[in-house]
């Protein structure tokens, strides 16, 4: 389901029939893997095949990815790599060891971005509600649905503010510890829940990533469970799959009239979130309510090189306080400004830049290009590197710009520095977010045409 949010929630996907694109082609078949697990769910075989569609994906996607799908592809190579690991150890793929393998490496993935998420809202931007993300999204989730939005300053807005951190910060202790484990999977999945009913920005592919891995925290009887009472209500899997089948197909064949199009999907999508979201907080609740005993967390045991993983996910929560990018670094919708050597971080003051290219940064003061002119309106600021990758794409944009004092007037594809080509690595794994030039950030809620 996380696989089908995140394709149903990506414009390349709908795009794939008028604008074919390998990122749309790969979103297909994410598309045909996600409904054969769901015909399959018993299948190793067509599990391991959509977690290798899901590191494809990545791989494809980069540099414009989301934190959900760098945690869902870290999550898909942890599997991977215990299926090889169970392989070599008993020669084959047994369901049981596989699962013994994968657990503690899928559950401390999510732990260490989800703590780096919670830890980088510990900053002077995020904690004034006037400018704060969490003063910004909440005003969208209420006007979205009808209703008055809360004001940007006073005790709701606080509320909101430490609410959000309170609870965020709180999730991956009571995950950590088995006496508190069930507790914090409820909590987890009640805020994400509400965090996703956002109409204006949709999160539910996020929230779906979330979801799913907080339910490894749970006992294994919870599936059992859950078996038990579907044969009881006689449920069949069959209506679910029709109607994840159905969306998807009219993603690809629904009239593309680009806003009208893509609108409707997302609603529809939406209304399959709500839906999904809230069968699973029933079950969720309702197989708690029966006081299981909580799961230990699991040891990687003789496998311990799959830690590579988690530590993979650790050093890119590190990356924005390298300065080695600020882009899907677990920093989303933040405030967190990380530039130059500078934090705005509470704990972290200062960075430790491993790359210079925040240190020099272009101001745009007019452009051709409507999506670009938007930095020059919006004050943001950009790097080097950013309007380099763009200028690749779009060498015949005109392009007004002010760096260390001079401003310079140019088609960007004849600008001598501008039109240096991007090594292909950095162009996948560098990215850089854009930076507000005023000193109190605001939030940045959007991705811009030169990121």
């Amino acid at each position: 389901m996380t696989t089908l949010f995140h394709v149903w929630s990506n414009p390349r996907s709908a795009a794939l029939l008028h604008d074919p694109s390998w990122a749309g082609a790969v979103h297909a078949a994410l598309a045909l893997g996600a409904l054969a697990v769901l015909v399959r769910p018993g299948s190793v075989r067509a599990l391991l095949v959509l977690a290798g569609l899901q590191v494809v994906s990545l791989l494809v996607e980069l540099p414009f990815l989301g934190n959900h799908w760098l945690l869902v592809a870290l999550v898909a190579a942890g599997l991977l790599l215990s299926a090889v690991a169970a392989r070599v150890a008993t020669g084959g793929v047994d369901p049981d060891e596989l699962t013994r393998r994968f657990l503690p490496v899928a559950k401390s993935v999510l732990l260490v971005a989800y703590g780096f998420a919670a830890f980088s809202k510990l900053n002077q931007g995020f904690l004034e509600p006037g400018r704060s993300c969490a003063t910004f999204f909440g005003d969208e989730l209420f006007t979205g649905w009808g209703l008055p939005g809360p004001p940007g300053t006073g005790p709701v807005a606080w509320t909101m503010v430490v609410g959000t951190v309170a609870v965020e910060c709180t999730i991956p202790l009571l995950l950590a510890f088995r006496r508190t484990r069930h507790a914090g999977v409820l909590l987890a999945l009640l805020f994400h829940t509400l965090v996703a009913l956002d109409v204006k920005h949709f999160f539910f592919d996020f929230s779906s990533a979330l979801l799913a891995l907080f339910l490894l925290f749970l006992p294994t009887s919870y599936a059992t469970w859950l078996r038990g009472h579907a044969q009881r209500l006689s449920y069949s899997p069959r209506l679910p799959l029709l109607g994840s089948a159905a969306l998807s197909v009219g993603m690809w064949v629904l009239p593309h009239a680009k806003h009208l199009g893509l609108a409707v999907l997302g609603l529809f999508a939406l209304a399959v979130w709500v839906m999904y979201a809230a069968v699973l907080l029933f079950a969720v609740i309702a197989y708690l309510r029966g006081r299981p005993e909580p799961r230990r967390f699991g040891a990687v045991g003789a496998s311990r090189w799959l830690l590579v993983v988690p530590l993979v996910a650790a050093l890119n929560g590190l990356t924005p306080y390298l300065e080695l990018k600020t882009g899907f670094g677990w920093n989303m919708y933040s405030n967190l400004v990380t530039v130059g050597g500078r934090s705005n971080h509470w704990l972290i003051g200062r960075t430790l830049p491993l790359s210079d290219e925040q240190r020099r940064l272009v101001t745009v003061l007019d452009s051709s290009d409507p999506e670009l002119r938007e930095y020059a309106t919006d004050r943001y600021r950009l790097t080097v590197l950013s309007l380099r990758a763009y200028a690749e794409r779009h060498p015949d944009v005109r392009l007004r710009y002010e760096r260390d004092g001079a401003v310079h007037d140019t088609r960007i594809g004849d600008d001598p520095l501008l039109s240096r080509p991007v090594p292909w690595w950095q162009a996948k794994f560098q990215l850089y977010r854009a930076v507000d030039a005023d000193p109190q950030p605001r939030c940045l809620d959007r991705w811009g045409a030169a990121r």
